[in-house]
């Protein structure tokens, strides 16, 4: 029911002194009076029912708003301040977390026995210095600390690096890897063969390629990561050449069931004449003795005839990440060059193409 109590009063005292009225016996001169009087009390009650069910809306007349009673409602100022172990509401009853950093190789399911990075935040936007623990070492934080962490710790020495970021639960003691194995690769070394269009292992002494003005050559190329090893970032092929003696707008590479696409070559990639120029693919990620064949096309150009001192070189750069010092200690990557040009993973596997 809308309206004001005090008009809804008013209404029934009319109604009932109305009906009063008219029903009450009197002379007929008298009667006659009252009926009018009980009559326009009706009425009148009648008109504020209507207004304060608010059937008069419609003509601008609204119910009147309620009075309010009682005592009145002081308002109130909240502050909020959040502990640092609660989140969404739920304070955590536990002070302190003990954290364990593990991970386990890849191919023998083994612990890695390497070292690992993290950095703790208590809202996950402002991060503190980094810290090194090894492998299956803890460290203490608090409930619903985020901890960002390296696994491998850039380091080259035994796996690849792998970034996670996680939110520390409610609990006495945990290990991230509790909600997702934390599998490293062991680092290896990759092989690159390149073969000559009749078949032969191109090895600089029994089989080289001839190639001569204006030749096409599709040599067959093969690559590959070594057993229960990988390189799970992947990396970059690089291929350098003389810039006279070859085309490099119409070389083209290949390598079955991996991903190559066009990109600038490292800066640590430096010329080994000053009249070369290098081609470059980034390469998706592959692992173990699978092999990935392909075509590495060769285009000679039409003027000058391709100089045997002057023999094409692959190689390959792996991908990893890095600690990023330009950007407070955050970690970057996958790349093959930190923010300082220096390698991120001193491994490279080289051939060259030998031209008769």
């Amino acid at each position: 029911m809308e309206g004001s109590i005090i008009l809804w009063i008013i209404a029934a005292v009319l109604a009932v002194f109305g009906i009063i009225a008219i029903a009450k016996p009197s002379k007929p001169d008298t009667k006659k009076v009252m009926n009018w009087i009980g009559a326009f009390a009706l009425v009148l009650a009648l008109f504020f029912g209507v207004w304060q069910w608010g059937l008069l809306a419609g003509l601008g007349l609204s119910p009147l708003a309620p009075v309010q009673t009682g005592i009145p409602q002081i308002p109130q100022l909240t502050v909020t301040q959040t502990p640092q172990n609660q989140v969404s509401g739920t304070l955590c009853a536990i002070e302190d977390t003990t954290v364990t950093l593990s991970a386990t190789d890849k191919f023998t399911a083994v612990a890695a026995g390497t070292t690992h990075k993290y950095r703790k935040s208590s809202n996950g936007v402002t991060w503190g210095s980094a810290s090194t623990v090894s492998d299956l070492g803890t460290f203490t934080a608090s409930p619903y600390d985020w901890l960002d962490i390296l696994y491998g710790n850039e380091s080259d020495a035994s796996y690849f690096g792998l970034t996670r970021k996680v939110q520390v639960p409610c609990k006495g003691t945990f290990d991230p890897a509790e909600i997702e194995p934390v599998l490293l690769y062991a680092n290896g070394t990759a092989t690159l063969t390149v073969y000559t269009e009749g078949g032969d292992v191109i090895d600089g002494t029994t089989y080289n390629e001839t190639l001569g003005v204006g030749d096409v050559a599709n040599l067959k190329i093969e690559l590959r990561a070594s057993n229960q090893k990988g390189f799970p970032h992947g990396g970059v092929l690089s291929l350098e050449l003389n810039k006279s003696d070859f085309d490099e707008e119409k070389i083209t590479l290949s390598l079955s069931g991996l991903t190559l696409t066009s990109t600038t070559a490292p800066t640590i990639d430096t010329l080994g004449n000053v009249g070369n120029t290098i081609v470059a693919w980034k390469v998706s990620a592959f692992e173990g003795t699978e092999l990935h064949v392909g075509t590495l096309t060769l285009d000679v150009d039409g003027t000058y005839n391709p100089a045997n001192t002057n023999d094409p070189v692959i190689t390959f750069y792996p991908n990893d990440y890095y600690v990023d010092e330009d950007k407070n200690g955050a970690y970057s990557g996958p790349a093959v060059e930190d923010e300082d040009r220096a390698q991120t993973f001193s491994h490279t596997t080289t051939t060259t193409v030998h031209i008769a």
